[in-house]
């Protein structure tokens, strides 16, 4: 972008726009290197559709951009390297193997120009942060299949926290378990957090509406011990149930009915193991007690509110 004045005012309400249409083009990239990675050849037309279509979507909304911002010289230099992708073919992509990483010239170059449209105006919270953010939030969504993948049923809290760690820790580099976040009177330590994302993470295990109620009540603690970090701006509370008690809807709206601005929750279901201590707690039967239940009678309790 050689001795071009920028347009700041139009380019830096428009970048949300242009990071979230590439977040689009990021997830069909992805979802076609687990294919291809994984060696499974089965039919990808439809996403690489959709990925042709979404790589179109965000280049035609990155030229109006530049257009508008005053950059003619910048969006002729795309246009004339987007007619050769078009020309050998949009979706085309490189596999490298030893790298783990699958490749698009025509996604490379969307990316490395709305990043520095992003540079260009100051605006810190650029495309990678937001695609990293993206895939920490997709990566703590996906907390139930990747416990199961284990093989051990989760018994506690800390069972969740172990297994995700080890993810945590290989995809973020910046991945810490328990920060500190400094407070008034005490420091307060979340379960991790990844520092470039100032995002702080919070585990939660629950095995009944009760202790539902009372995670959320945690989660309002926590809030108040958190706010006004500099270092911690961004939450997440995971909150593995063991049968599906409430919808993650309704719980958001708990937290934002206290306030929790800056807290997303995420609501997963997932198998657990049997609690011995909860097994020997539960009243038994004493044998040749006769049942004293009426027959065709069947126990009724109020219903949860919907």
């Amino acid at each position: 972008m050689r001795n071009q004045v920028v347009a700041a005012d139009v380019v830096r309400p428009a970048l949300v726009g242009l990071e979230l249409a590439l977040a689009s083009c990021y997830e069909d990239l992805n979802t076609i290197a687990n294919y291809y990675l994984s060696h499974d050849w089965s039919p990808i037309e439809m996403v690489e559709y959709e990925f042709h279509l979404h790589l179109e979507r965000t280049f035609a909304a990155l030229a109006i951009v530049l257009d508008a911002a005053g950059l003619s010289e910048t969006r002729s230099d795309v246009a004339t390297a987007w007619k050769k992708f078009l020309d050998k073919g949009l979706t085309k992509t490189e596999q490298l193997y030893d790298y783990h990483v699958v490749t698009n010239d025509a996604y490379d170059l969307l990316r490395d120009t709305i990043g520095a449209l992003g540079v260009l105006v100051g605006n810190h919270a650029n495309a990678y942060d937001q695609l990293q953010a993206q895939k920490l939030e997709e990566l703590l969504r996906g907390t139930a299949n990747l416990v199961h993948r284990r093989g051990n049923p989760p018994m506690k809290e800390k069972d969740v926290q172990d297994v995700m760690n080890d993810y945590l820790g290989v995809c973020f580099n910046d991945y810490v378990k328990e920060p500190v976040i400094a407070g008034g009177l005490k420091a307060f330590r979340p379960d991790g957090g990844v520092r470039s994302l100032k995002t702080a993470i919070e585990f939660k295990f629950v095995r009944s509406r009760q202790e539902l109620n009372t995670a959320l009540g945690g989660i309002f603690e926590d809030s108040a011990g958190y706010k006004g970090s500099a270092d911690w701006v961004r939450f997440f509370s995971v909150v593995y149930m063991t049968e599906p008690f409430e919808r993650e809807a309704r719980f958001k709206s708990e937290l934002v009915r206290g306030e929790c601005f800056t807290w997303t929750p995420i609501l997963v279901n997932g198998s657990a193991k049997v609690d011995d201590e909860e097994v020997d707690a539960k009243p038994r039967r004493r044998a040749g007690k006769p049942n004293t239940k009426v027959p065709g009678r069947a126990r009724t309790r109020m219903p949860e509110d919907v």
